[in-house]
């Protein structure tokens, strides 16, 4: 969703970057392509999460995030969190990066053993059938979040080379246990307000399966952003060996 997006400046395309040197560059016609990707990956991930400012790539730890926008069907709940930070980029597990260069499709697997949200929130609808509204801060976590992350793309020549454009995401997560802290529901009701959140917490699992996979895919988009700030300065010739 457009709506979701970072902070990160827009960059200008009028000159390719090479791959950065901590990043192995893999071949195309290598049948275990994708293993080899992914190893690159998990080496480089380390480095990565510092952020480097000459492929314009903030610290990761946490990311900060300006707004990311939740809806869910029939617009029966809207909710905005912005000012946010994620925190446990660091430690995510990457099981699986397959590229297709074919279908122009990237699949990535990645497991966080804990994924935190905080920062300001406005919400207003339903959910699990109850009525929620407010605005303030918040704190969500989830543990063990287990994520399938979809990228398809196409490719747009500037100035002579080829970079890869992200044109759809969709994410989709399972997770062993969700923790909500939203503070100042209900016009600032502490009595409502507390036992809002005491049943949010109690019937988690109901909780998260309403909202996903709208908030998966509202996540993903968060990703693709960081992703696409990569693809804008590296010609995706430049990414490969042959």
């Amino acid at each position: 969703m457009k709506s979701a997006c970072v902070f990160f400046v827009i960059l200008t395309l009028s000159s390719g970057a090479k791959l950065p040197d901590y990043l192995t560059k893999c071949s195309k016609s290598d049948p275990k392509l994708s293993e080899c990707i992914l190893r690159s990956v998990k080496q480089a991930w380390p480095t990565i999460i510092k952020g480097d400012n000459s492929y314009h790539i903030a610290p990761l730890n946490p990311l900060k995030v300006t707004s990311l926008r939740l809806v869910l069907g029939d617009n029966r709940l809207v909710g905005t969190f912005y000012n946010g930070l994620f925190h446990g980029l660091e430690n995510a597990k990457f099981k699986e990066i397959k590229w297709d260069l074919a279908k122009k499709r990237i699949d990535m697997k990645f497991l966080l053993p804990t994924l935190t949200m905080a920062g300001d929130y406005t919400v207003t609808g339903r959910i699990i059938g109850l009525p929620l509204e407010g605005n303030g801060t918040e704190k969500v976590t989830f543990e063990n979040m287990d994520n399938t992350h979809r990228m398809e793309y196409e490719t747009v020549k500037k100035d002579g080379k080829e970079y890869i454009e992200i044109k759809k995401t969709q994410m989709s997560y399972t997770t062993t246990r969700l923790w909500i802290d939203l503070r100042n529901l209900f016009n600032g009701n502490l009595i409502l307000g507390k036992a809002m959140n005491e049943v949010l917490n109690e019937n988690w699992s109901a909780v998260n399966k309403d909202i996903n996979p709208y908030f998966g895919n509202a996540v993903g988009e968060v990703y693709s952003q960081v992703i696409q700030e990569f693809f804008n300065k590296v010609p995706i010739n430049d990414m490969f060996s042959d």
